[in-house]
């Protein structure tokens, strides 16, 4: 139903109504359309098509035009129809319309503000007044059809069938469907929220500060600074490699469920294998990443105000159970509001990078460290020589910058998957890059003695703020802000976490798949999956109570293992020459593609190599990079669970289609011509009022 409170718009459909009226008392249409459009993305979300068969009007008779696809359509009488009663015809009228609001699958409501057209497929000889203009049929490219029932009189007869664009959950369902699963969890997240959350997993003006002990002693401010470029570039590389797979295959599954697909015949479950458990503990160390920066930040505000104050290793790894645990409820029991968690995630975070830049810069002024100290500034004090102090530095702009893949294992939550989902993937790399370039020149200018900053027990951002500013208390009211960022980039990257998890278990790739895979059916999560990676999480965090470089080591092997589940599937399509991957909406040109695929995989290589190094010399048991470890453990029960179980039942991603698919609707492809005075027959005539509709709701 259209409902307008305008009096221009009900003057123009009294004018349309009148208009019709004259045309169907003459017999000089067959079709009448009405088009529902998106006036943000010009969009048709609905397309209703009346045929109407006239009788005994004269010696002519309009016959309907049929279109080739209705379902359930009788015959065309030949023969006028009996006479019915008036209650008759409005029973038949009102039936259409239980009909159409049975289901909300074929009424779903507008998003938006529309508009609507009104087209009329006319006789040659009709008169067509000069507001009416030629129009094409505005048909909906891959609708979803309804023929409904007929309704007639002992006039006429009228034949509706409804085409719906199928712009939200249907099409992306079909999608996933093709791609060989059941669309089980539900699509809550909008671009934007999905943008904050991948945003908020990044997280990167607040890791790189948080993580300046990484680089400050590895290469001084050149480490930080063009350290973080370079790292920005090649994660760019790598995030347009990887956006192509995402719009080829808008899976949950990402990285392995790409390599499955592009890989040689034979090769197919071992390498989906390798890369499923890369990425599953990826994850996990990364989910780790976030409570540990945010126990560093509790643990530096009791040591800026009780400079005696000696912190323990447990003090540090129970603040960092507590993140973890309040991610893990948040995540478990307020699902439905995790899109407004992102949302406010990215707004909090935009907001507190400019506070923070604004506040420090008026409070240092006038005493700001000099140009030649922000970016030419080179330091080493890990006893390795300058060259590979200066790349170990690289570590922090690589942390800084990874889970962008995020967007992929959440990719069937969001509508337009396909679509949205790279640029989504790489929107939020380069707001991570400019952001967080911006903010660290920054602290650089207001940092004060460096020495200061390496050395000190609150930890090297807040002892930047308290330089800044002069004041403890203003030092840790600007720290609320990037602690309360590690709480929400600890809640997004367990959520991510947790649907990795569940997706490469519903592929039968972990231990206990059927277990992990399963979906609560109240909730709506994988909740095993969930409490899986809390486990993994808290288990991995005991590296806190053995080593002195627990941070090193979690860091390293959240950008190590990410790493390689990128360049896996990027470097297998280079193998073949990037002709693995079907028609997509996102494609890297020619020369371009090639480039960043190749710049991407060589700095996985890369840092592969040197993020396993550890952070100082001479190394000893306690300031060894642990990642190696975690690494062997990971590699002993993957491989144990490959030879018992993965090598005879995993086969790559498993196709799960359920009882019933809903494919996209072909095109309807009659030939339109206009209607005009001169009179070509069988046109569109077109009466647009560019005015907005919505539907009411009974």
């Amino acid at each position: 139903m259209l409902v307008s409170s305008d009096n221009q718009v009900k003057a123009y459909i009294k004018n349309i109504m009148s208009q019709l009226n004259k045309w169907m008392i003459n017999g000089k249409i067959s079709t009448l359309v009405v088009v529902i459009t998106s006036k943000e993305t010009g969009e048709h979300m609905e397309r209703w098509q009346f045929d109407v068969q006239l009788f005994n009007k004269g010696s002519k008779k309009t016959s309907s035009k049929k279109t080739a696809d209705k379902e359930n359509a009788s015959p065309e009488d030949t023969e006028p129809p009996p006479e019915k009663t008036e209650k008759e015809i409005q029973d038949e009228i009102q039936s259409i319309f239980r009909q159409i609001t049975a289901s909300v699958t074929f009424l779903p409501q507008l998003d938006g503000n529309c508009t609507f057209n009104v087209l009329v497929y006319a006789d040659s000889d009709s008169e067509v007044p000069l507001e009416w203009g030629d129009s094409d049929a505005k048909e909906i490219k891959n609708g979803e059809k309804v023929q409904l029932r007929s309704f007639s009189t002992s006039n006429h007869k009228v034949d509706t069938l409804s085409t719906m664009g199928m712009h939200d959950d249907t099409e992306d369902a079909a999608r996933l469907a093709q791609l060989g699963h059941k669309a089980e969890m539900k699509r809550n997240f909008s671009a934007l929220s999905m943008l904050g959350l991948a945003f908020a997993i990044l997280n990167s003006w607040t890791a790189l500060a948080a993580s300046l002990s990484l680089a400050l002693p590895s290469g001084g401010s050149t480490s930080v600074i063009w350290g973080l470029v370079t790292a920005g570039i090649c994660n760019l590389c790598l995030a347009a490699s990887m956006a192509e797979f995402l719009s080829a295959y808008p899976t949950a599954g990402g990285q392995y469920h790409w390599v499955a697909v592009i890989s040689w015949k034979e090769w197919v479950p071992i390498l989906s294998w390798i890369t499923g458990w890369i990425n599953v503990s990826g994850w996990i160390a990364l989910t780790a990443s976030g409570g540990l920066l945010g126990s560093q930040f509790v643990v530096g505000v009791i040591s800026l105000y009780n400079p005696t104050y000696s912190p323990q290793r447990w003090h540090q790894f129970l603040i960092y159970i507590g993140y973890n645990v309040a991610a893990f409820l948040i995540n478990a029991f307020m699902n439905n509001l995790l899109p407004y968690v992102n949302k406010a995630a990215f707004t909090w975070s935009i907001s507190g990078f400019v506070i923070i830049s604004i506040t420090v810069l008026a409070c240092a002024s006038p005493n700001y460290s000099s140009g030649n100290f922000v970016f030419r500034e080179f330091l080493n004090q890990t006893g390795w020589p300058d060259g590979i102090a200066w790349l170990l530095g690289l570590l922090q702009g690589g942390f800084g910058l990874i889970g962008y893949d995020a967007v992929a294992h959440l990719i069937e939550e969001i509508p337009g998957a396909a679509v949205q989902g790279p640029k989504i993937m790489i929107a939020c790399v380069a707001i991570g890059v400019s952001t967080g370039f911006i903010f660290l020149v920054v602290l650089l200018f207001v940092a004060g003695d460096i020495d200061d900053v390496i050395s000190s027990t609150a930890g090297p951002l807040l002892q930047i703020l308290f330089n800044a500013t002069g004041s403890k208390a203003g030092a840790v009211c600007l720290l609320i802000f990037p602690l309360a960022c590690q709480l929400f980039a600890t809640i997004s990257i367990m959520t991510t976490s947790s649907r990795m998890t569940w997706a490469f278990a519903r592929d039968n790739g972990l231990p206990a798949s059927r277990f992990f895979s399963k979906v609560h059916p109240k909730l709506g999560l994988p909740l095993n999956s969930l409490f899986l990676t809390l486990a993994l999480v808290v288990i991995f965090g005991c590296i806190f109570l053995g080593s002195s470089s627990a941070f090193n080591a979690i860091i390293s092997a959240s950008v190590v293992a990410l790493g390689l589940s990128y360049a896996i599937p990027v470097a297998i399509n280079c193998l073949q020459g990037r002709r693995k991957l079907p028609t997509r909406s996102f494609v890297l040109p020619g020369v371009f593609g090639w480039a960043a695929n190749l710049l991407g995989i060589a700095y996985v290589i890369l840092t592969t190599v040197l993020f396993l190094f550890p952070p100082d010399l001479p190394v000893t048991g306690s300031n060894m990079n642990y990642a190696v470890v975690a690494f062997a453990i990971v590699l002993i029960i993957s491989s144990l669970q490959w030879f018992f179980d993965g090598r005879k039942n995993y086969k790559g991603p498993r196709i799960e289609i359920g009882e019933e698919v809903i494919i996209p609707g072909e095109s309807m492809h009659n030939e339109m011509g206009v209607a005009n005075g001169n009179g070509h027959e069988n046109g569109y005539a077109n009466g647009n009022p560019g005015v907005e509709v919505g539907r009411k709701e009974e």
